[in-house]
């Protein structure tokens, strides 16, 4: 697995939960009391999570060695496509990844 992708993966997948966590929390103690601020402020929550779903899938088949597009796909079917991007094979061995203080 390369690196550099899987740990874009693992930072998006945690700005993800957060902001799932902090919508959920919005939207149910201020279920009818919101202002237009108030409205704005969940949409963006609910777009950068979206986008944070996205680009942690994008960033997983990355590290995978995948085109970027079937991390693209794969998220219209959500747990469902977790798994199947989970279970695919890794392009990138392991025992191919050179140490981190290792200099090429």
């Amino acid at each position: 697995m390369l690196l550099a992708y899987k740990k874009k993966a693992n930072i998006a997948a945690a700005f993800w939960f957060v902001s799932m966590v902090l919508f959920v929390i919005f939207a149910v103690t201020t279920e009818n009391r919101l202002s237009d601020i108030g409205e704005t402020l969940k949409m963006l929550l609910l777009t950068l999570n979206v986008l944070t779903f996205w680009f942690a899938f994008w960033a997983y088949a990355k590290a995978k060695g995948y085109s970027g597009l079937v991390g693209v796909v794969l998220p219209i079917f959500s747990i469902v496509g977790l798994i199947i991007l989970h279970s695919l094979r890794d392009k990138h061995p392991e025992e191919f990844q050179p140490n981190e203080g290792d200099h090429q």
